[in-house]
């Protein structure tokens, strides 16, 4: 339970976490949510962890949730967990990292939420650059679109 003093004693982002919500009330309150809606909670199956899960939209109406693996007191030693917030990161279809967070529950936009607590410039690692191209039957000519 030190993750849970460590970020609640007094601490701003406190707050900001749901608590001890069950997976099934965290998609009752995030279904009908903009996509990119996200909760913050205490993890069900990791002691002290905490978790974040957010809602996605199909064009058909079918509802996603996807949830991360509970972020634990070794590694949220390592980096602030608002910075954590800021700089998650995953690929979408097009092949290319996007923070899917966009609004803290119930809609507060997340940078408006957690600005005040970033501690660090977003992470500026190595820049991947993805470049598009056409394949043709001559092995030998590749042409760049």
């Amino acid at each position: 339970m030190k993750v849970i003093v460590l970020l609640c004693d007094c601490h701003p982002l406190c707050s900001y976490i749901m608590g001890f919500v069950s997976k099934e009330m965290e998609r009752v309150l995030l279904k009908d949510r903009e996509p990119g809606t996200f909760l913050l909670r205490f993890s069900e199956s990791h002691l002290g962890g905490i978790t974040f899960t957010w809602v996605e939209h199909s064009d058909n109406g079918d509802v996603k949730f996807n949830s991360v693996e509970p972020y634990t007191k070794n590694r949220l030693s390592a980096l602030p967990f608002a910075d954590i917030i800021r700089d998650y990161k995953v690929i979408s279809n097009g092949g290319v990292p996007e923070n899917p967070l966009k609004f803290l529950y119930p809609d507060i936009p997340k940078d408006e939420a957690f600005g005040r607590l970033y501690n660090s410039q977003p992470s500026k690692g190595k820049t991947v650059k993805f470049v598009s191209i056409k394949l043709c039957l001559d092995w030998d000519y590749v042409e760049y679109i």
